[in-house]
């Protein structure tokens, strides 16, 4: 996958700054639908309402960090196997 999709779009001569996010894996489990459902509200409802005005950029970027969260959770699943007790914070960085 290009770089410019795992870190999100960048504009040429902008510089990202990159933070750590500690997140455990309930927590990713929580908040992964509520982002996907969110991207699908932006793209396919909120541009029927009048006056809406849609910003592509954000739009590419916001799913590419969805698209990271998703593979961080799962590589986190897969390491953690089928226990479910409380797992320490995973880094999505």
């Amino acid at each position: 996958m290009p770089s410019d999709l795992i870190r999100g779009i960048q504009k040429p001569g902008h510089k990202t700054t990159i933070k750590k996010l500690e997140l455990t894996i309930e927590e990713l489990e929580v908040l992964l639908p509520l982002a996907s459902d969110q991207l699908f509200r932006n793209e396919f409802i909120d541009t029927r309402i009048p006056g809406f005005e849609k910003n592509s950029e954000k739009l590419r970027s916001a799913k590419a960090v969805v698209v990271r969260l998703k593979e961080r959770l799962l590589q986190a699943q897969q390491k953690s196997g089928s226990t479910r007790a409380a797992k320490p914070p995973i880094s999505v960085a």
